[in-house]
């Protein structure tokens, strides 16, 4: 679960192998902020934290993660949705979700 409230993300999930929710191995826990860039882009800073809750590693019982990520707009990295339409295929633009 990720909750976005004004430019705050909180986040709990748990790991599993199957769907079994009271199995769950890993408890990992994420906080970020997500600040303007400039009118077309964002920049987002987030920490995690990840938990184990069985004794499945040895190599410790939790481990901590910073991700910078930078979101631009208007940038393609293989020519655009026109350069897929010219080729025949016919796709549509989808927008992301923002978390």
């Amino acid at each position: 679960m990720n909750i976005l409230k004004s430019s705050i993300y909180f986040g709990v999930w748990f790991r599993n192998q199957d769907f079994n929710f009271f199995e769950a191995k890993d408890a990992i826990f994420q906080v970020g902020f997500n600040a303007p860039w400039s009118k077309e882009s964002r920049v987002k800073v987030m920490y995690t934290y990840d938990y184990l809750i069985t004794d499945l590693r040895t190599a410790g019982r939790a481990s901590h993660e910073i991700s910078l990520i930078f979101e631009f707009d208007e940038f393609s990295m293989f020519g655009g949705i026109d350069s897929f339409s010219s080729r025949g295929r016919n796709h549509k633009e989808m927008e992301c979700a923002p978390f």
